[in-house]
């Protein structure tokens, strides 16, 4: 019975690994899109609604406003917290929280512009380029 059991988790076990497995490479596949050949360099500026500003000036090959978003928040950029949540019935990743600010926060939301506009995408489906500003403000909605 132990060694019907074994084989049993074993089995479970390879499975799981395929499965993750597959998973992890059709993720990669539909970020490909946005990795760029060659690094462009954006500033991120932050405003946490509270007075707090912060601006991170930064090199990523993910040429989206999250991928320098997350660029900005590695350790040796500005090492702080964000989290996120892909909407299937949008397409898109929404960010939830930067920093210790949280949508829904006295009826605040994280939204943001680039070079001055709001961009009406998830921040996973707008593209970047060399030199661009990304915004973002912890603010009221303006939907």
């Amino acid at each position: 019975m132990r060694q019907m059991l074994m084989v049993v988790l074993t089995a479970v076990a390879i499975v799981a690994v395929g499965v993750g497995t597959v998973i992890g490479l059709q993720m990669l596949d539909a970020d490909d899109d946005a990795t760029l050949d060659a690094p462009i360099s954006v500033s991120v500026f932050i405003d946490y609604g509270n007075g707090n500003t912060t601006t991170h000036h930064v090199r990523t090959v993910n040429g989206t406003a999250l991928g320098a978003l997350l660029e900005a928040a590695m350790p040796q950029n500005g090492g702080f917290v964000v989290e996120t949540t892909y909407w299937a019935s949008l397409d898109a990743t929404l960010v939830d929280r930067i920093g210790d600010r949280t949508n829904g926060d006295d009826g605040r939301y994280w939204q943001y512009r680039v070079n001055g506009e709001y961009v009406n995408a998830g921040a996973d489906r707008c593209i970047l380029s060399d030199g661009d500003l990304v915004e973002w403000s912890f603010e009221e909605s303006n939907w």
